[in-house]
């Protein structure tokens, strides 16, 4: 049996030098290198000249707007107060002027606003109706304030006797014998003129009575009469006051009669006109009962 010649596979890996561990292997080529054309040398070495500029020319325009901030700085650090208060002042005034716009003017009443909203044109706008052809607008007078006036009030009508004469008193009703005089006295309720009545003996049963149609104002339905009666001397006395209307109707009441018993004392003698006389009171007066007696009457009045 015949081996193999481990020489001659020795003798071959040694010899060859592309084998591993007795594998062979194929020899490299070499690559052939193909030289870089000078344009195109030429255009790098352009384009990083290119770059390096503008990374140059950007290095100055950040210097330079460094500068001018420190510049604006050092210039605002500089200013004097009232510099800054100043120009704080022109500002606001600046931001308050009104925008007009054109073609619009503000009424009278009404400031303008410098709002943002104003400035941007709204889509949403009203559209100005026309005026009617033909129309004239509506002037509405301006009507001047009245000043307010008080209520007037109820004037008070006084029969006082103060002009010393009868003022048209004059014996009314009843017998017997009856005297009237203007007495000017200290005794006097209103200023110090009284009218005053005398009557004798012969009138007890006769109800004597004074009176006057001498009225200063009208006196109706509804108003009340007071006067004030005095008995200086006699008997007891009773006193109301009557009234006549425009047909000559009386109105004297019982309860319209007072008692003036006490002498020196001023007694009051009301009576209110009743609904069933007609039209204004023509005549009103005194009713005395009782006999010799001295009586003064004043202060007649009504509202």
């Amino acid at each position: 049996m015949l081996m193999p010649d481990d020489s001659t596979s020795d003798t071959q890996a040694k010899t060859d030098p592309f084998s591993w561990d007795g594998v062979s292997t194929p020899p490299l080529t070499p690559i052939p290198l193909t030289p870089i054309p000078l344009k195109l040398l030429q255009k790098s070495a352009s384009n990083n000249k290119r770059r390096r500029f503008s990374i140059a020319a950007i290095i100055c325009l950040v210097v330079l707007g460094a500068a001018g901030a420190s510049w604006l700085l050092l210039q605002q650090v500089s200013q004097t107060p009232d510099q800054i208060v100043q120009e704080m002042q022109q500002r606001g005034a600046a931001s308050t002027t009104p925008i007009s716009t054109p073609g619009k003017q503000l009424p009278p009443n009404q400031t303008a606003v410098s709002s943002p909203h104003s400035l941007t044109p709204s889509s949403h706008k009203a559209t100005p109706t026309p005026p009617l052809a033909g129309s004239t607008p509506t002037v509405v007078p301006t009507q001047v304030p009245t000043q307010a006036t008080n209520p007037s009030t109820t004037q008070t009508t006084f029969i006082s006797f103060e002009d010393g004469g009868l003022d048209g008193w004059t014996h009314t009703n009843g017998g017997g014998t009856t005297s009237i005089k203007n007495l000017a006295t200290s005794s006097a309720v209103d200023g110090s003129h009284v009218l005053m009545v005398t009557y004798g003996p012969d009138n007890a049963d006769n109800y004597p009575a004074v009176g006057t149609s001498n009225l200063p104002a009208s006196l109706n339905v509804g108003q009340t009469i007071h006067a004030s009666v005095l008995k200086t001397q006699g008997s007891d006395v009773e006193v109301g006051i009557y009234l006549i209307d425009q047909t000559g109707q009386w109105f004297l009441p019982e309860s319209a009669y007072i008692q003036v018993n006490n002498s020196q004392t001023w007694y009051n003698v009301t009576l209110t006109v009743p609904s069933s006389l007609k039209g204004p009171i023509t005549q009103l007066g005194i009713s005395l009962y009782g006999h010799d007696a001295v009586i003064y009457i004043d202060n007649f009045s009504w509202q």
